[in-house]
């Protein structure tokens, strides 16, 4: 595969990715929220909220593919 063939694939998969990314979700939206209503701290806090799952989620995720490694090496 030729790396123009390469980048032709990937190219628009990381416009898509960035987009996403860029695009204010229900996340921003609950910060931003919490910070208008209520100040900065509690901003903050909500944003720590969230931060706190995100990473439950992720080693959630990265556990259950740690077990599925071991049991199917």
């Amino acid at each position: 595969m030729a790396a123009s063939d390469l980048i032709g694939i990937l190219l628009p998969i990381a416009a898509i990715q960035f987009l996403g990314w860029a695009t204010p979700g229900p996340n921003h939206l609950m910060i931003l929220s919490a910070s208008v209503t209520s100040g900065r701290a509690a901003g903050i806090r909500a944003a720590l909220g969230i931060a706190a799952g995100a990473i439950t989620w992720a080693l959630i995720a990265v556990s259950g593919i740690a077990a599925i490694f071991e049991l199917f090496p």
